[in-house]
Parts: structure tokens; C-alpha cells; sequence
């Protein structure tokens, strides 16, 4: 009996496969072991190889329901397609120098696709982007791309100039070393410990290379299934914020001046802090601890939703859902809450008077 093939993913050894090459790109970066202090960080570097592939995808009108294969096929770039020079420019700096010119005789023999002016863009731009990426040392790849330049100059020396191309890219802004962008804290703390132990998967599941990210809010189940396999016990996991230590710690100590609290000292509301939030400028500490809060469920509920409602202003995925795990995790009234069910009713006001500042 004859089984039917199965498609499998496939590209020849010169195409470029962007998520591959970006993934390659931040492995290079990590190798360096000292930095240019005003060169861009290798978190934030990722973080715009990130954006720039999900605009290749949203370009092309990327379909999430695609097979595996398919979804891997479409992120080999095209030749024609108009970011291709700046992917061209990153790849050109991992490839093996004596393989460079082959790469680019494939190119400007039009054997992935037709592409006018191909040298053009070589000489005038991918050379132009490679100098304004200086990631790493990749002299020698740079070397072999001028050359190769040069010779096919050379070669058409009796021929008209070659003209510089047209290009709806500003090479600018693709100088991602001067440009400085504001990363979202979370982003940048997922990155961080993203890259403390990185691999392809990792960085895939990063780029959202499989799936369409959206702003849409997903169905319960769903989103239970989503935290529940990033929050797992022990659980961690720290909230990032973008408030300063003192500022939290002054909300969160409000617990020891209630009424009946004395118990609660200002060591616990210290581990309390440390151990579950993430700060931009110290480093986070301790571990979670449940807390006997002598207070009605109801009232504590409505205190951590104010928190997260009208004091931490950050934004991301499942944010609601990760503070309803961090009372979970944190106080005794509600280490047997069901998380789901707590989700659905964390923004619901105390019925009884609520004695905390705001």
C-alpha cells in the first residue's frame, strides 16, 4: 500500500527564510561579549526584527490557517518583494564569505525571480544596510559583497552606469543602531529571559511565526488554557511595571495599617512586592508567600483590581488573568479560588465599605 507524501518545508540553500536569518542575526548579537555602549541592545534588536517580520506577514496577507508547511514556505522572501534588500543586507552578514558570491550570481541570474536592476540594489542599498547594522564582525562578508560588486561592474563596464534603484524604503529608518524606540516593559522583560536561554522555538514562539496575533479578545476557555500553561507552579512568574519600588510598596503597606493586621510587618509586604513584580531598575528577589489578610474577601479583591486597574498602566495580553493568579498566589483567601471564576469577577465593586486610599 502507498502511502500519500507528505508535503514537507523545503528552500534552496540561498533563499532566505526571514525568521531563520533573524533568529541567526540575535544568536550573533548574544556571541559578542562586549557592546558598543550606545549600540542597540540585543532585546531591543529582536524586538524590531519581530515588528518588521510581522509586516512582512500582514504584506503578503499571511493566512494562520494555513498548514505548517505553507506557513513555513511563505516566509522564504521573494526577490520582488520591497523589504527584500534590507533581509538580503542581514542575511549577507551570517552567510559564509566564500559562499557570497554564488549566493548573489543565483540572485542576479534571476533564478528565484526577476528582479530589475539587481546589482543596483546590491551596490546602492544592501551594502548601505549592512553598514548601518554593525551588529557584529561580519568585515569579512562585507569585503566579498563589494567585491562581487565590483566584479560585476567590471564586466559591464562597457555598458550604460548602473543607475541607483528606486526604492519606497527609507534606507534611514531601517539604521536600527541611531534610531531609539520606547519597547514596552513587558516585551523587553520577556525578551530578556527569552534570551537567557534561547533557542529556535523560543524565538519562533516570540515572532508568532504560526499565528496571527490580534487584539480581539479571546474566548474563556482559551484564554484559561493560555495562562494556565504559562503559570505553573511553583509559579515565578513576575508582573513587569513601569511604577517605581517606592510606589508600590507605599500602595501595598496600606494592608498593615488596617484594623486587625498588625500581623502583617513591613518585611512582609518588602517580600511581597519583591518576589512578584518586575522593576526597570533593581532587581527582583524572594519568593511568594501566602498572606493571612484579616480583611473581607470582597474588600481585598476590589484592592488589587484598583491596583491594576488605576495604578499600573501597562498593557498586554491576559493582563487581568495574571492578577487574579497573583492573589491566588498570594493571600490565603484566596488560594483555593478557581481562576477562571475569579477573572470573571475581579472588576466587581466591594458591597461593604471600602476603606483603602485610592
Amino acid at each position: 500500500m502507498n502511502l500519500p507524501e507528505k508535503d514537507t518545508y523545503s528552500k534552496h540553500r540561498y533563499q532566505i527564510n526571514i525568521v531563520e536569518c533573524a533568529y541567526e542575526v540575535v544568536q550573533r548579537m548574544k556571541a559578542v561579549k562586549k557592546r558598543p555602549k550606545n549600540q542597540i541592545s540585543v532585546e531591543e534588536y529582536a524586538f524590531r526584527l519581530r515588528e518588521a517580520i510581522n509586516a512582512y506577514k500582514r504584506s503578503i496577507d499571511f493566512d494562520p490557517s494555513a498548514s505548517e508547511v505553507s506557513r513555513k514556505q511563505v516566509c522564504v522572501i521573494s526577490p520582488t518583494h520591497p523589504a527584500f534588500d534590507f533581509w538580503l543586507a542581514l542575511h549577507l552578514s551570517i552567510e559564509e564569505a566564500d559562499e557570497i558570491p554564488m549566493l548573489l550570481d543565483a540572485y542576479n541570474d534571476d533564478e528565484f525571480g526577476h528582479v530589475e536592476n539587481f546589482l543596483g540594489h546590491v551596490q546602492y542599498l544592501v551594502i548601505k544596510i549592512m553598514k548601518s547594522n554593525k551588529l557584529y564582525d561580519f568585515k569579512e562578508q562585507k569585503n566579498a559583497v563589494i567585491d562581487w560588486v565590483r566584479e560585476q561592474n567590471e564586466k559591464q563596464k562597457d555598458q550604460k552606469k548602473i543607475k541607483e534603484p528606486q526604492t519606497t524604503i527609507n534606507i534611514e529608518q531601517l539604521n536600527f543602531i541611531k534610531n531609539v524606540t520606547s519597547i514596552d516593559v513587558h516585551i523587553l522583560n520577556q525578551l530578556t529571559l527569552m534570551l537567557q536561554q534561547f533557542n529556535f522555538e523560543q524565538f519562533n514562539k516570540f515572532v508568532n511565526i504560526y499565528q496571527e496575533s490580534t487584539n480581539e479578545e479571546p474566548e474563556e476557555d482559551e484564554v484559561e488554557n493560555d495562562v494556565q500553561s504559562s503559570i505553573k507552579e511553583p509559579n515565578t512568574d513576575r508582573i513587569p511595571l513601569t511604577l517605581e519600588y517606592s510606589q508600590v510598596m507605599d500602595y501595598f503597606m496600606q494592608l498593615t495599617k488596617h484594623k486587625n493586621n498588625g500581623h502583617i510587618k513591613k518585611k512582609d509586604i518588602e517580600n511581597l512586592v519583591k518576589a512578584n513584580f518586575e522593576f526597570r531598575d533593581m532587581k527582583s528577589s524572594g519568593k511568594k508567600k501566602l498572606l493571612d489578610v484579616d480583611i473581607e474577601k470582597q474588600i481585598l479583591n476590589q484592592f488589587i483590581y484598583t491596583f491594576f486597574n488605576e495604578h499600573d498602566p501597562s498593557y498586554y495580553r491576559n493582563k487581568a488573568k495574571v492578577y487574579c493568579q497573583f492573589m491566588i498566589d498570594n493571600f490565603l483567601l484566596f488560594q483555593h479560588d478557581n481562576l477562571t471564576t475569579l477573572r470573571k469577577n475581579f472588576s466587581r465593586k466591594s458591597s461593604v465599605h471600602y476603606p483603602f486610599s485610592k
